[in-house]
């Protein structure tokens, strides 16, 4: 609306006549309607183009995010280690602070918090909201979640947040798994091990017993 303003004027101050003075007859009324009805357009579409542009670059960002984490999380071992990213994940995009807990039966235990967590006590009755993070074999751990004032506002990033929750749960689901089998595996090399112990004990006592019996 300033530049249609300042165009009016220029023109009436250099076009019309006389010249070089401001003389504002009531034809000039349709010229200054028609800069000011000209500039709304061209604001308005100038306005929701750059809000698209904002927004194509924000889901770019988050998609990225999600690609990445996505392959940070596949790679993490641990439990630990994949808190500790579903965490950083969170409080670099979204800026958020987050706490992460196991799931146990018998006890949640705290995996990995964001720095701003400390604060808190790292209490899940003092967080903005809480989400359980689940898989089809049922609840992995839990998230607590400090919504900061500067924190991104829109639907999208909501969404962001939850897929990026569920990326966290499959990845805590696959490093429990991963726990188990190592427990199985280790199992079934400490029964291998004994029976071959008790294979070897017989077979070096059955040549004396043998002999006492012959």
């Amino acid at each position: 609306m300033v530049a249609a303003v300042a165009a009016f004027l220029a023109y009436n101050f250099f076009l019309v006549r006389p010249r070089f003075s401001f003389s504002i007859a009531p034809a000039d009324v349709i010229a200054l309607g028609t800069f000011f009805v000209t500039a709304l357009i061209v604001g308005t579409m100038a306005g929701q183009l750059s809000d698209r542009a904002r927004a194509a670059v924000d889901q770019l960002r988050r998609s990225t995010t999600l690609l990445a984490a996505s392959r940070e999380l596949s790679g993490s071992p641990t439990a630990e280690d994949v808190a500790r990213c579903l965490a950083r994940h969170l409080k670099s995009v979204g800026n958020l602070d987050v706490a992460i807990w196991t799931a146990d039966d018998a006890g949640r235990s705290l995996l990995a918090a964001t720095d701003g967590v400390s604060a808190f006590n790292a209490d899940p009755g003092s967080a903005t909201y809480v989400r359980e993070l689940k898989t089809a074999r049922g609840e992995v751990g839990l998230a607590a979640i400090w919504v900061n004032e500067s924190r991104v506002t829109a639907t999208e990033a909501d969404d962001w947040q939850e897929a990026l929750l569920q990326l966290g749960a499959i990845a805590l689901d696959r490093a429990g798994l991963a726990e188990d089998i190592s427990k199985a595996r280790l199992v079934a090399e400490r029964e291998g091990l004994r029976t071959a112990l008790l294979s070897s004990l017989s077979h070096d006592l059955r040549t004396p017993i043998a002999t006492i019996l012959a």
